[in-house]
């Protein structure tokens, strides 16, 4: 295929764009994951969307005649997939995989996929019709080795994957428990909304607020100081989706209570609170450069277990437990604002500057040197840096307090305590 598209390009170099030719290079795009084909949860909020949660009848004795060794909890179905009876070979091997194992398409869904991309691509690279039809042929005969690939490495298939949804999809929720982000789990929606709802609930950190979409929106952007909106427009997206939250069940407590996960990703001020996190990394690493955050896992336990060999046997440690419950996102906000001014005080002690600069597209540059009068960050070789002011530091971190209202449920609700993780 690769060769076959570097004879396209070098044949019709006339018609091309001068001095911008394509790369002969493929690059496979990635196979969907089996919890993104399987998991269900969203099409339940949507289905009980004009319903009272939690729902009060449920399927389970139905399941149950055909899936007896599922696991129940309180007469509820709260099971791994892998326990449900299927005699098909490939449905075996298919409950029994991680989640994030990918499944391959048949042919008639993958070229309807290649199809639309090779002509959009040939469109844009100003190639004749016919080099579209040359790559398709030559897709066309790679798609026998992929086929024998597939079924020499029992690799799992989309086909598969959708007997399996639809064998479940209207009698139980398919998702993920806390702690078992590989392993797919098949909860009674009767369980799974009343364990949510409780999380939701919870009037220490949450609040329901009786909104509408677009009042949300206008919510979390009327919250944004002026000065901040003015400064780091580029970090603000005034149409961006509204951030969305989920719960996963904890085995631990029979799946009756759960983790609160808030989804920033992509929304209002994602690119500005991820900017001014890496900001406050790079202070951090300032200030206290030993600290545990910049560590992988196992260099810090290599850190705690050295600790713990040096530490003398007639010495006396304390243990602070702060292992609280929902920890990362019920925090108090007053602790978080105390440690930022802790850090910003203890920074401009030894700084020279006002500003740090950081990349919110890739990984973070500690670059921290101060503006250059007269000289843009692209002339200096920045392009794709963003300057935060450290005095701004505080009203951003105040911003996301009053910018964590979220959907989750088909109801709009406001973290009153935390902030996102």
């Amino acid at each position: 295929m690769q060769l076959k598209l570097k004879q396209i390009i070098i044949r019709n170099k006339d018609v091309l764009i001068p001095f911008h030719l394509p790369s002969a290079k493929i690059r496979e795009a990635g196979h969907p994951k089996l919890q993104a084909v399987l998991h269900n949860h969203k099409h339940w909020e949507e289905r009980l969307q004009h319903c009272p949660l939690p729902p009060v009848q449920c399927d389970c004795s139905i399941l149950l005649q055909s899936h007896p060794d599922l696991h129940l909890v309180d007469g509820h179905i709260a099971s791994g997939i892998e326990q449900c009876s299927v005699d098909c070979p490939r449905l075996q091997r298919l409950i029994v995989a991680s989640a994030t194992t990918p499944v391959y398409l048949d042919k008639k869904s993958f070229f309807k996929t290649a199809t639309t991309n090779i002509r959009k691509w040939c469109t844009q690279q100003l190639l004749p019709s016919e080099a579209c039809s040359e790559l398709l042929q030559q897709l066309e005969c790679s798609w026998r080795l992929h086929e024998k690939a597939v079924n020499d490495k029992q690799s799992l298939l989309l086909a598969d994957a959708m007997r399996i949804k639809r064998m479940f999809d209207s009698h139980v929720v398919i998702h993920l428990a806390d702690h078992e982000s590989q392993h797919l789990m098949l909860f009674c929606p009767v369980l799974y909304f009343k364990a949510a709802l409780s999380v939701w609930e919870d009037p220490l950190v949450f609040k329901e607020l009786h909104i509408y979409h677009c009042q949300a929106r206008l919510s979390i952007l009327s919250s944004i100081p002026s000065h901040i909106h003015q400064r780091y427009k580029w970090g603000i997206k005034q149409h961006a989706p509204l951030p969305v939250g989920q719960v996963f069940l904890k085995r631990k407590i029979q799946f009756q209570k759960g983790r609160s996960v808030i989804s920033y990703f992509a929304t209002c001020a994602a690119d500005l609170l991820k900017g001014t996190s890496l900001a406050l990394l790079v202070m951090m690493d300032k200030v206290w450069p030993s600290h545990l955050g910049k560590k992988s896992p196992p260099q810090l336990w290599r850190s705690l277990h050295k600790f713990f060999a040096e530490t003398p046997l007639d010495m006396d440690l304390q243990m602070v437990n702060d292992d609280l419950v929902g920890f990362f996102n019920s925090v108090p906000q007053s602790r978080i604002s105390q440690a930022v001014d802790l850090l910003i005080s203890m920074y401009m002690q030894e700084a020279q500057h006002d500003h740090i600069s950081v990349s919110v597209r890739g990984k973070r540059n500690p670059y921290t040197e101060p503006p250059v009068q007269g000289k843009s960050l692209r002339s200096r070789g920045l392009h794709g840096q963003r300057l935060i002011r450290i005095c701004d530091i505080p009203d951003i971190v105040r911003l996301s307090f009053s910018t964590g209202i979220f959907s989750a449920l088909n109801r709009f609700w406001q973290q009153c305590d935390g902030t996102s993780i």
